[in-house]
């Protein structure tokens, strides 16, 4: 398994790849401003993809992300949102893969860390984020 990053892209991160490239804010952006240490969440699969690109990493794979969320429960530390990964078979499909538990929603299997759910690769929602993984394979 590749090495995720401990934690989100946070605020802080996503405004340096922003002053330094074109790509458009995220959904939220005015809520997210000056919140430095928070995970940026409005991003879609597509802004994901820029960002890791950007930083010369990639996302993590549902099946690496999984890992380490289950890793998480062992330790009893899990993130708070839920987050983008990719299909462990990439192929660019219209959809993607969003992994992890949020307090958001009041159904008890979102709270899970286990949850995984396909979202459109253009859906931006405020409580999902991404953490980048090792190098770009």
């Amino acid at each position: 398994m590749q090495l995720l990053d401990n934690k989100p892209v946070t605020v802080k991160q996503y405004t340096w790849f922003l002053t330094k490239t074109d790509h458009p804010i995220p959904l939220y952006w005015e809520l997210q401003k000056g919140r430095n240490k928070q995970a940026v969440v409005g991003v879609s699969l597509i802004d994901a993809r820029a960002y890791t690109r950007w930083a010369k990493k990639r996302l993590p794979t549902d099946t690496e992300l999984n890992e380490a969320f289950i890793k998480c429960l062992v330790e009893r530390h899990c993130p708070a949102n839920y987050e983008w990964c990719e299909l462990d078979q990439f192929n660019s499909p219209p959809s993607g893969v969003v992994r992890g538990g949020s307090w958001s929603n009041a159904f008890s299997d979102s709270l899970a860390a286990s949850s995984r759910y396909e979202y459109d690769s253009g859906s931006r929602n405020d409580d999902v984020g991404f953490r980048c993984a090792g190098s770009a394979q």
